[in-house]
């Protein structure tokens, strides 16, 4: 599956998930990273982080590491996963970080 960090300047992908539950996958929930929202890939530092990205008008600068959490849906793909828990190979959400987002049960 296409991460965020795959895309390249001015391509458009619809984000399917966010990987993990931590901090940082929260805090990009939180930002808008959200299933279903499209954000656009605008370019890459030098060295090739930081990234910038426009979401929901907004413009951020991501980690290549925060890039790679976020998953794109496949071109003309739905943004809604067909399967949980054990049938889909993700765990299934066994509670709450502090923000709001699923924790993923370990």
């Amino acid at each position: 599956m296409l991460t965020l960090d795959q895309l390249r300047p001015g391509e458009v992908g619809e984000i399917f998930r966010i990987e993990g539950c931590d901090g940082i996958s929260c805090r990009l929930r939180e930002m808008g990273f959200v299933p279903g929202e499209a954000v656009r890939f605008l370019s890459k530092a030098p060295l090739g982080d930081p990234l910038s990205c426009l979401i929901q008008g907004s413009r951020i600068a991501l980690r290549g590491s925060e890039a790679r959490r976020v998953f794109l849906a496949p071109p003309g793909g739905s943004t809604q996963p067909s399967l949980s828990g054990a049938a889909s190979g993700f765990p299934e959400p066994s509670g709450r970080c502090g923000s709001g987002c699923q924790q993923m049960g370990r």
